[in-house]
């Protein structure tokens, strides 16, 4: 898989993910992250444009998640 530019070796199971849109809205991203069972470590944004993943980031680390 490659990462931001660097190509790195996952060793990880995959799983899908019911009911969670690659499209949702910020709000929906928000409310999905709220509703996972356990807090995650840190979060990594990959997926959509620059502006929409620095938004969502500063939204996520303004109710205390750590994001990467």
């Amino acid at each position: 898989m490659e990462l931001y530019g660097e190509r790195i070796r996952v060793r990880a199971g995959v799983h899908t993910l019911g009911g969670y849109s690659a499209h949702a809205d910020q709000k929906g991203s928000m409310d999905w992250v709220a509703s996972m069972p356990a807090e995650p470590g840190s979060i990594r944004l990959v997926h959509g444009d620059a502006r929409a993943r620095k938004a969502l980031g500063e939204r996520l680390r303004a109710v205390g998640y750590q994001v990467e």
